[in-house]
């Protein structure tokens, strides 16, 4: 993985985690919404984007598609994919510090399962660069003429 995948990564990461613990904060302060007519999702819209911790939440997940997409552009979805599943380690993380939820010993199996899936990922990643550079080296620069 190169440094500007690496970087975008993590950015992406934590601005999914973080902008979903803030979404969440945000939504727990206005409590339980319904929508029961079409004139009700302005208002709602309205209502959600004026609370800051809602807003906050939309700009930084807003963060995370646009370095999603980026990454899109160069790496393959096959990678990108589960590499920012990362992110599943730091939600847990701040929404039991963040938001003081209980997280049971299911929920953290559950993560550390995610995070195996991401280092096998990763694992084939590095074996299908390395194998490509190898077949690289291996072909001819040009075709011998005759």
């Amino acid at each position: 993985m190169n440094l500007k995948t690496t970087v975008v990564l993590a950015i992406a990461m934590v601005a999914v985690s973080v902008g979903e613990m803030f979404l969440s904060r945000g939504m727990k302060e206005l409590g339980e919404v319904s929508i029961r007519s079409l004139g009700d999702v302005g208002r709602l819209l309205i209502i959600v984007l004026r609370n800051r911790n809602v807003a906050l939440g939309v700009v930084l997940l807003g963060v995370y598609f646009y370095s999603f997409a980026s990454m899109l552009s160069w790496a393959d979805l096959s990678f990108v994919l589960p590499m920012t599943s990362i992110s599943f380690v730091l939600g847990t993380l701040l929404a039991k510090y963040c938001l003081n939820e209980t997280v049971t010993p299911t929920r953290w199996l559950g993560t550390v399962i995610i995070c195996l899936g991401v280092a096998l990922v990763a694992s084939g990643e590095a074996k299908a660069k390395t194998k490509d550079r190898e077949v690289a080296q291996s072909e001819p620069l040009s075709e011998p003429r005759p």
